[in-house]
């Protein structure tokens, strides 16, 4: 029987989408790569503020990670990742306003 530490498997998938996500924040935001968003004919002042709330977004994904490293409970941790997305939510609408 192969026993799976799903922990790190968190760990790992959190990290990764946080990355992913500040890095498309970047992109779209410092360098002009509107054409990676999934609304057609953005402007340009709409897609900086698309990318910025996208970086936010990310850098939000990084606080279920911190309850990870105490050992904080699942019902903790699925708290966290609660409120992180309705914090992401209300940051892109305001964004695409």
């Amino acid at each position: 029987m192969v026993v799976v530490d799903f922990g790190a498997a968190l760990l790992v998938a959190l990290g990764a989408s946080a990355f992913g996500t500040v890095a498309l924040g970047w992109l779209v935001r410092y360098r002009d790569r509107r054409e990676l968003l999934t609304t057609p004919d953005v402007s340009r002042e709409r897609a900086r503020r698309l990318g910025g709330a996208a970086m936010w977004t990310g850098a939000l994904l990084c606080l279920p990670l911190v309850g990870v490293l105490p050992g904080a409970s699942e019902s903790e941790m699925a708290a966290t990742a609660l409120g992180v997305t309705a914090a992401a939510g209300l940051l892109i609408a305001f964004a695409y306003r």
